[in-house]
């Protein structure tokens, strides 16, 4: 009984003088960070799209790709959810028109303060306009790239009836030989 007390004891004061330092995970993209989908053309920044009650507000975005406040982001596991506009309000191409040309296989890239990440396309799906699962967290890493479904539009709700969903996982590091090797024939950077 009293080897417990002591050992408790023991415990608490070392417990109230040891300082563990705090890290808090990055909750969105700083300035600089950018997406690309080399395969299909795409290049572009991603800024916060802030969520909003029961929404996120991606009024905003442009030609930009909204890293979906609340989601996952890099250096943290997780589901990192991004959504771009698959057409303007006049019906012309936008930014994430490209993801229909995207197939099983094709990189993903973002990076962010000169920090790289390779993802690999794994998954191409429609879903209904309010199905949340592809934006639901996940206990892996992966990135889902979101838009509206073109061709879906209702006019009565004045919203799609359908989004496109691209899921892509991390590529697995290169064995040493292999990465150096792919170096030499300039198929990676030396970074």
């Amino acid at each position: 009984m009293r080897t417990n007390f002591r050992l408790i004891v023991s415990m608490l004061i070392i417990s109230i003088f040891m300082v563990v330092p705090v890290v808090e995970a990055q909750s969105g993209p700083q300035q600089g960070a950018s997406l690309t989908l080399p395969t299909v053309g795409v290049e572009t920044s991603i800024v916060t799209a802030p969520l909003t009650s029961t929404t996120w507000d991606v009024s905003q975005l442009g030609e930009q790709v909204g890293h979906l406040e609340g989601t996952s982001w890099l250096n943290t596991p997780g589901n990192i959810v991004l959504g771009g506009h698959s057409e303007d309000i006049y019906g012309n191409p936008a930014v994430f028109s490209a993801l229909y040309d995207l197939e099983l296989g094709d990189p993903v890239v973002m990076s962010e303060n000169g920090v790289i990440r390779r993802y690999i396309v794994t998954e191409i799906q429609f879903v209904a306009f309010d199905d949340l699962r592809p934006i639901y967290p996940t206990t892996h890493e992966q990135v889902t790239l979101l838009t509206c479904a073109v061709g879906t539009f209702n006019q009565s709700i004045n919203n799609y009836d359908e989004r496109l969903v691209v899921i892509a996982r991390p590529v697995p590091p290169l064995p040493a030989p292999i990465r150096e090797l792919f170096i030499d024939f300039g198929w990676l950077p030396e970074a």
